[in-house]
């Protein structure tokens, strides 16, 4: 091996190592980017659903207010158990979306603390890179200075 090809292999190999990197971080970006549109697109279900479930529990109410009113008609039942049905459903459903609410948070912390590895994989691999050029300057510079001792 020679010294004079060190760099040019150290640099290769931390440019082979740089695109590696590259690659991850913009996958680890890339899967934060699709988890945060993700759980926006939760968090709108999650308010439609909310607001969903408003609006049944006031039908309900006024559904069981009119059921005190008129006590003696045999279809208001129905429709009350209709809309306890219904209002059930919508708790389900807003149970379920809180959930994948929360799947999706996980997913993006995840992505987040992948992204912070490789930037720290990265910096360190960097610090390397700097560590390993000085120490093939000291090592050139020792080799001069050996050259001009044999050349004296």
């Amino acid at each position: 091996m020679n010294f004079d090809e060190l760099p040019d292999q150290l640099e290769a190999f931390f440019d082979r190592a740089r695109a590696v990197l590259d690659r991850e971080i913009s996958k680890a970006r890339n899967a934060v980017a699709a988890l945060n549109s993700e759980k926006a697109t939760t968090q709108a279900t999650l308010w439609q659903l909310r607001d969903q479930h408003r609006q049944a529990k006031t039908q309900l109410d006024a559904m069981l207010a009119d059921l005190n009113r008129a006590s003696g008609l045999v279809g208001l039942t129905s429709e009350i158990a209709e809309a306890r049905k219904t209002l059930q459903k919508l708790k389900a459903e807003t149970a379920e979306a809180t959930t994948a609410l929360e799947a999706v948070n996980k997913q993006r912390a995840d992505g987040e603390r992948q992204l912070v590895a490789v930037t720290n994989e990265l910096s360190r691999l960097r610090h390397e890179r700097v560590e390993h050029d000085n120490a093939i300057g000291s090592m050139r510079a020792l080799l001069k200075s050996f050259e001009v001792r044999r050349s004296a």
